[in-house]
């Protein structure tokens, strides 16, 4: 791609894109490294819509069921640990990629991917990528996310996990959009016991209206 012809591309997702809800950035993570036209992406994307944009973002190493201790570690290394320490060097070098472009903060860095349940310390891959989804995105993308009903809400652990996203997206906005995002979680949860997070839920939203 010429840089004319990056450019227009640019302007066209700016035009297009003028309000963004959430990114998730998509890096197999069975590549050694990132290549060279990613980190063109990364550096483009802050260049159009600057470094906020990083903070709606997560980065889902896709394919994660695919990784394997490579040969010459197989004696001495575990895919346990392996996938530990290939998700860690992952987070660390996209890390130093937003800091050269002038992002300081963290970006989630989510493995994802079929029958990688054992390798995660905290339940289903994909339960965690969701909520993760939750807490990046504006309000908006909330509302959305949850009404796309790709999961349904049934432990009371998710359920908190997304309250505790929700409210944090409150302050700013208006009464009609936290109504609606709140209908749609509650419509989402199917566990008796989230009806605690829900009476807080209600008792917060009406305060933080008032």
């Amino acid at each position: 791609m010429t840089l004319s012809e990056k450019s227009d591309l640019l302007k066209e997702i700016k035009t297009e894109c003028r309000d963004v809800d959430l990114v998730g950035y998509c890096i197999k993570m069975t590549n050694t490294r990132l290549r060279k036209e990613k980190m063109e992406t990364i550096s483009d994307l802050t260049q159009a819509f600057s470094c906020k944009i990083w903070d709606r973002s997560l980065f889902a190493l896709t394919f994660a069921n695919n990784l394997d201790v490579p040969a010459n570690d197989a004696g001495s290394c575990t895919k346990y640990k392996y996938f530990k320490t290939n998700c860690g060097e992952w987070k660390m070098n996209l890390h130093h990629i937003l800091a050269a472009v002038g992002y300081g903060k963290e970006v989630p860095v989510i493995p994802v991917g079929h029958d990688i349940h054992c390798h995660l310390s905290s339940g289903n891959w994909f339960v965690n990528f969701w909520i993760k989804c939750c807490e990046r995105s504006t309000l908006s993308g909330f509302t959305k996310l949850v009404d796309m009903r790709g999961i349904e809400v049934k432990s009371l652990d998710s359920s908190i996990s997304i309250a505790e996203a929700f409210m944090k997206k409150l302050p700013g906005s208006t009464e009609c959009s936290r109504r609606a995002a709140l209908h749609m979680f509650l419509e989402s949860v199917k566990d008796e016991e989230s009806s605690i997070i829900i009476k807080i839920l209600w008792e917060d939203l009406n305060v933080a209206i008032k």
